[in-house]
């Protein structure tokens, strides 16, 4: 990434990497340093997407212009990256589904919902690659449609899984 914009002394710190731009830390400010090829114009919309954020309220990062059109100067916030957080965080979540589906139900008026609960740890291995493991529980219950008048079956089935993934990102 270019950083030869004439801002930096050789003291800034690398905080951040994305596709089109590394942001530095430099004396008490954070730089958002974008690739050469990236259109100017889209970091200007962006600089004022931001300040329309900021006149509500929500967040309290300010942008500043630079002698330079690729880099951004900004409010620098203590604390932990949000690169670091996606590499050192757990997964987790919830899923619900409902389906129609025929299973020892010859009239095929059925619907199976289920609720997965996970929660898991990844790894970032390279810049590219994680590994993570979880648990999951899952439960899937039937809810049938004898006589028109969708009922619960009582035909319930729990699940636990331990899960592995190897995930590109």
């Amino acid at each position: 990434m270019k950083t030869d914009s004439g801002i930096f002394d050789g003291t800034q710190t690398v905080i951040g990497h994305g596709a089109q731009a590394d942001v530095y830390s430099y004396h008490g400010y954070a730089y958002k340093v974008y690739r050469p090829d990236y259109n100017p114009e889209w970091i200007k919309f962006e600089k004022a997407q931001q300040s329309v954020v900021n006149e509500t309220g929500l967040c309290n990062v300010r942008y500043y212009d630079t002698d330079d059109l690729y880099t951004v100067k900004m409010d620098l916030i203590d604390g932990e990256t949000l690169e670091k957080k996606m590499r050192e965080g757990f997964a987790g979540g919830f899923d619900a589904f409902a389906t129609g589906f025929v299973e020892d139900h010859e009239d095929g008026d059925a619907i199976g919902i289920f609720n997965r609960y996970e929660i898991g740890k990844d790894w970032w291995v390279s810049d590219t690659w994680s590994v993570g493991v979880a648990f999951a529980y899952k439960n899937l219950f039937v809810i049938d449609d004898d006589d028109g008048y969708y009922e619960h079956n009582k035909s319930s089935r729990h699940t636990i899984s331990l899960l592995f993934r190897l995930t590109r990102g």
